[in-house]
């Protein structure tokens, strides 16, 4: 009895466990007969995408928002944009809309846009093609099987791909982007286009938007100032005979820490042709309280104000901190500083320099 009763159990274990392992086993079999997604690198072939679906913006009565997409067939014989972007990201909408515009006219190339599902519907989607305008295909990443082949780890994010399917670039931010030297992303395409060739570009240098500002003219606006809450105008810094920075920060960066106390130093020295404004993005009185507490520790002598909303770092491309925007007496933006470790005289002595000979020169 006592052999008969450990027999069952060891039966009804068994069958227990052989329960729970074949689903297992089925799921791990439908797993391995789908090949893995294999990332791409800049020079090698894009694989084939015969089996996507992409968004139809204006679909007849009774007809879904999703279509049967052949990435190989829209690929053939083009140079290719595979422009990565996400419904509600205000900054890669705009860039689409930029390139997009651009593309209209160059025969040769196909724009193609990629967007995920993230909290959007198809139908999301295909009102937002429609609201801004476009009329590219676009697919729908809903495995995320694009976005793990191009590597597109945010957005915008754009893969360029030459006639012969070979990947040339990842990554290009805008047509801006200098992908090569002074080449920017849009003189490289039209190159490209002419027959002028696509070569590999890995790795790709990274795009600063900011940079874009330089010679546009400053953007002026009204803030409080931490921790007073008084109101300044940044125009009524810039003027004659001095240049104004305007210094983007914040308590919380590491580099920031080293940059400031250098900057200030130095601004104690040229304060007769050199003006700074610092500007903070101030999400909570967490943030308020350590902005103030670091001004007063370092005895940062220029104000700092408060873009809360974010619109001033918006408007002005920054997008890492520090970054020190240079305007000159006119107004311009002549020059961008990005990062700690810059090297002051040589950045800006050249600068104030050409001010003192204005000043001989008007004598």
């Amino acid at each position: 009895m006592k052999t008969a009763s450990m027999r069952w159990r060891v039966f009804a274990l068994t069958a227990f466990l052989s329960i729970l392992i074949l689903p297992l086993s089925l799921s791990l079999g439908q797993t391995a007969q789908r090949p893995p997604v294999q990332p791409v690198r800049a020079g090698t072939p894009f694989p084939s995408m015969t089996d996507l679906k992409a968004i139809n913006a204006t679909p007849a009565a009774g007809e879904s928002h999703l279509s049967p997409f052949n990435l190989d067939d829209a690929m053939a014989g083009k140079v290719v944009v595979l422009f990565y972007w996400m419904v509600g990201d205000s900054n890669s909408e705009e860039i689409l809309q930029d390139v997009a515009a651009w593309a209209a006219g160059q025969d040769g190339l196909a724009l193609i846009g990629v967007v995920p599902p993230r909290g959007k519907t198809a139908s999301e989607v295909a009102d937002r093609l429609q609201a801004m305008s476009l009329d590219i295909p676009c697919i729908w990443d809903v495995n995320y099987r694009v976005q793990q082949t191009v590597r597109a780890a945010s957005v915008p994010h754009s893969t360029i791909v030459d006639s012969g399917r070979i990947v040339r670039m990842l990554g290009a931010y805008n047509l801006q982007h200098k992908v090569m030297g002074d080449i920017t992303l849009k003189k490289y395409l039209a190159t490209a286009l002419a027959g002028g060739g696509a070569p590999t570009i890995t790795p790709l240098p990274r795009h600063h938007p900011v940079t874009e500002m330089i010679d546009t003219p400053f953007i002026d606006f009204n803030l409080s100032k931490v921790p007073e809450g008084e109101s300044l105008r940044f125009s009524d810094h810039v003027k004659d005979g001095q240049y104004t920075l305007l210094v983007f920060w914040s308590p919380d960066c590491s580099h920031c820490k080293v940059e400031l106390p250098v900057l200030n130093n130095y601004y104690k020295k040229h304060r007769d042709s050199l003006d700074i404004i610092g500007i903070v993005k101030v999400r909570d009185d967490g943030i308020r309280q350590r902005t103030a507490a670091f001004i007063k520790a370092n005895g940062i002598d220029w104000p700092t104000v408060d873009d809360t909303g974010f619109r001033i770092f918006k408007g002005y491309k920054v997008r890492t901190t520090p970054t020190t925007i240079v305007v000159n007496p006119a107004g311009i933006v002549e020059a961008v500083l990005l990062g700690s470790n810059v090297n002051l005289d040589q950045e800006l002595g050249p600068l104030l320099g050409k001010l003192e000979h204005t000043e001989v020169a008007a004598r």
